[in-house]
């Protein structure tokens, strides 16, 4: 399967990758093991889920930045690796939401994320998965996502 094509099918556009701070760098490589650090839910340069799930946003959108987080990650995948037919497996994704006390959907947020992973790539995007919520994360951010990816 053409990766880049079933993005271009289903009229999706990766952002650019944002800068990290200096020293911080955007994937780690182990052998075919890359492993990514949290992605922020950005879209046009801007945090589009920011505060509490369940308090502040409401469960659709926090679902919408799940699923903008996890298109950082893969624009950060498609800028260092020049195409995404280079992927062979989507190994494990972690999770993290800001949400009130009583929010218990956690799962239903991220599924956001994992669902467009088996949409663009199928069985390759099947992935293990750990949804953890937090007090805080930068920026004020609601959700992020860090992934771990083989590759060719």
């Amino acid at each position: 399967m053409d990766f880049d094509a079933k993005l271009q099918e289903l009229y999706i556009d990766l952002p650019e990758p944002i800068s990290s701070p200096l020293g911080i760098v955007p994937f780690h490589r182990i052998g075919k093991i890359l492993f990514l650090p949290q992605t922020f839910p950005f879209a046009e340069g801007k945090l589009i889920a920011k505060g509490r799930v369940g308090v502040d946003l409401r469960l659709d959108t926090a679902r919408l930045g799940a699923r903008a987080a996890l298109l950082s990650s893969l624009g950060i995948l498609q800028a260092h690796l020049s195409t995404l037919n280079k992927l062979k497996q989507f190994l494990h994704l972690d999770g993290f939401i800001v949400s009130g006390a009583d929010f218990q959907d956690h799962e239903k947020v991220f599924d956001g994320a994992s669902d467009l992973l088996r949409q663009i790539f199928g069985k390759v995007g099947e992935h293990s998965r750990n949804i953890l919520g937090v007090s805080s994360l930068p920026r004020g951010a609601a959700v992020c996502v860090s992934l771990s990816v083989e590759v060719k």
